[in-house]
């Protein structure tokens, strides 16, 4: 199923997909400007003022938001992995310290 994500006054690009055991689906990119990460009627706003920033999301196995979360800094995310236990595991590159700000909520 696809289901589509779009710019306030921003556009994002997919670069990585991965899927975990029980059908959940995480997906990273960058984004400019505002973008709406929720395909559905709700909004999920993350907000990039300075150029390009890097994202990661969590989808369910029907494409619905659990999740998006925003990468600090300047950075740009490559591809994504997750193992049994729900570990993520990004690789990118950053021209500045990068900065997840975690949440308690934030743990798969």
């Amino acid at each position: 199923m696809c289901k589509n994500i779009g710019g306030f006054n921003g556009n994002s690009v997919g670069k990585s997909l991965v899927v975990d055991l029980t059908g959940n689906v995480y997906a990273i990119g960058s984004f400019q400007g505002i973008v709406d990460f929720d395909p559905g009627v709700g909004l999920s706003y993350l907000s990039s003022p300075e150029g390009n920033a890097a994202y990661v999301t969590k989808k369910d196995a029907f494409g619905n938001l659990i999740w998006a979360k925003q990468l600090g800094g300047r950075v740009d995310a490559y591809s994504i992995a997750i193992n049994s236990s729900g570990d993520i595991c990004i690789v990118g590159s950053f021209t500045e310290l990068p900065i997840l700000i975690l949440e308690q909520d934030f743990k798969i």
